[in-house]
């Protein structure tokens, strides 16, 4: 479930539509699990000729993140942080997965 927060600023349909279309973008690494529901809040900010852009993500793999980024302009702050936050998602589900499959072989080996 998504949450789009301004402050500052008015959130416009072009705006709003960017942001979903870009987060769209992380979904392929927000797992399946349909028992766990993942929430995410994204907070665009405008403070004179500063954009900031933040993007919290609850419950990922019971993780949190939290990833912000400034620049001159919004679109471009919306661009960097989707990237980092890609980056972040991938570098966890990664984790996830390779722990796993550590503990599949543990438990093999003390079966036999």
């Amino acid at each position: 479930r998504l949450n789009l927060i301004g402050d500052g600023i008015d959130l416009t349909g072009a705006i709003k539509s960017t942001l979903e279309e870009k987060f769209k973008k992380l979904e392929k690494y927000l797992g399946d699990d349909e028992k766990r529901e993942v929430f995410a809040e994204i907070i665009v900010k405008k403070e004179k000729y500063r954009a900031s852009v933040e993007i919290v993500i609850f419950n990922v793999y019971d993780h949190t993140l939290r990833i912000k980024k400034e620049t001159d302009d919004l679109y471009t702050a919306v661009d960097y942080v989707v990237d980092a936050d890609e980056k972040q998602l991938r570098r966890l589900k990664d984790k996830v997965q390779t722990e796993a499959k550590r503990e599949g072989k543990r438990n093999k080996r003390n079966i036999t």
